[in-house]
């Protein structure tokens, strides 16, 4: 066809019609799969056999308008009451960039920050999966996952177990009740 579309490098194309009953593709790359990525500008083109022997082709232009971020974020495990500071040392390969509003963290409790490298404090000791979503100005995208612990405080309690008097030189006895939060 005369199909086109600008995509980001790899970006995958494939047929939206007919692939229900295709069984054997032969991509113009040499590819047999039934989606290819594309990674150039260029004319893309398919051969497409179905279960009953029949074959079609297919074609289409790829402007190739950019290429996703590369994501690179740090950050350290905390315990409750501390807040969590991400780094955020991802980019867009050159001649992109990325403005600043294409940064979006999901902290995994609910918020959100659009901020390229926010700090967060979360109310509930546990495990949480953030994201961060980076778009470059040429719209190709790319995402991040990572896990953030958050530890519970640990408990700090001791007693005796002699009544204390009041006199010099005696020695007490004292129970360690403390709890290290995991």
């Amino acid at each position: 066809g005369n199909d086109s579309a600008s995509l980001c490098s790899g970006n995958s194309i494939g047929l939206i019609k007919g692939y229900e009953t295709a069984f054997m593709y032969s991509w113009s790359t040499g590819s047999t799969a039934s989606q290819i990525a594309v990674d150039s500008t260029q004319w893309y083109s398919v051969s497409v056999q179905d279960t009953l022997g029949c074959t079609a082709v297919d074609s289409m232009h790829v402007t190739i308008k950019g290429i996703g971020p590369t994501m690179v974020i740090g950050f350290d495990s905390v315990c409750k009451g501390d807040s969590t500071v991400f780094a955020n040392n991802s980019f867009a390969i050159a001649p992109d960039s990325i403005s600043g509003n294409g940064w979006t963290w999901n902290f995994g409790d609910g918020d959100t920050s659009l901020l390229k490298e926010p700090s967060h404090l979360y109310n509930i000791a546990s495990k949480y999966v953030i994201t961060l979503t980076a778009v470059t100005d040429s719209g190709c995208d790319n995402t991040i996952k990572d896990t953030v612990i958050v530890y519970a405080l640990p408990t700090a309690e001791f007693s005796t177990n002699s009544s204390p008097t009041g006199c010099v030189n005696i020695n007490y006895s004292y129970v360690d009740s403390s709890q290290v939060a995991i």
